[in-house]
């Protein structure tokens, strides 16, 4: 299984300490999956999100979500994107 990991603008400065917390909204279409968390007053550096075929990892300073997927994505495709406190990540489905 691969796994795939995008920094946003250059790297998460967290410790990695955190514990896991349950969070944000994953919307499915035909052809994508999207996870979106509304997270005010972080900038685009604090995040990590990794994924593999059936599970989503975001990581930011102190707190860490891990989210299994309802169906299989191509962790290769993973975008991210933070933009005005909401941080959005989009991967294919797998077909």
């Amino acid at each position: 299984m691969r796994a795939a990991q995008q920094d946003l603008e250059g790297g998460w400065t967290g410790d990695g300490r955190g514990g896991e917390r349950d969070g944000g909204e994953v919307i499915q279409s035909a052809t994508e999956v999207t996870f979106i968390l509304i997270t005010p007053g972080y900038s685009a550096r604090d995040f990590l999100a990794r994924a593999d075929e059936t599970h989503l990892r975001v990581a930011m300073p102190g707190d860490e979500m891990v989210r299994q997927l309802a169906c299989t994505v191509d962790p290769s495709t993973l975008r991210t994107s933070y933009v005005n406190g909401v941080l959005s990540v989009r991967m294919s489905k797998k077909s």
